[in-house]
């Protein structure tokens, strides 16, 4: 019998895609993750959105479940999230909006993702 196995597809974007004057970073995201672990990232979600600070930690955690699954030092962990959260929410509190955007933007496409021919 053929069996299919997809291994873990990780996509990457710039940071530098918000300013160009940003330093050419790239964020590598895991667009496959099982519906469990992508049901457990959105309900993560929804509980931060809903008390604001109070559940942003635990949303970290799954996040940088889907951060990490790159190669080896590309990764983000909570505590680097945490960090990052922190100090752009005084320089410029767009930023955390739209790097959580743009990696649900990356799942997203990837799980809409018709061949072009």
């Amino acid at each position: 019998m053929r069996k299919i196995i997809l291994p873990r597809l990780v996509r990457s974007f710039s940071i530098s895609e918000y300013a160009p004057e940003i330093a050419d970073e790239k964020i590598y995201v895991w667009v496959n993750p099982p519906i469990s672990a992508l049901l457990s990232l959105m309900e993560s979600f929804g509980a931060y959105v809903q008390s604001g600070d109070e559940q942003l930690n635990p949303y970290l955690e799954k996040l940088s479940a889907i951060l990490s699954q790159g190669a080896e030092g590309t990764g983000w962990n909570a505590d680097e999230l945490m960090e990052m959260v922190k100090e752009t929410a005084d320089t410029d509190p767009q930023f955390w909006i739209w790097f959580n955007n743009r990696v649900l933007q990356e799942i997203k496409e990837h799980r809409l993702l018709q061949k072009k021919n």
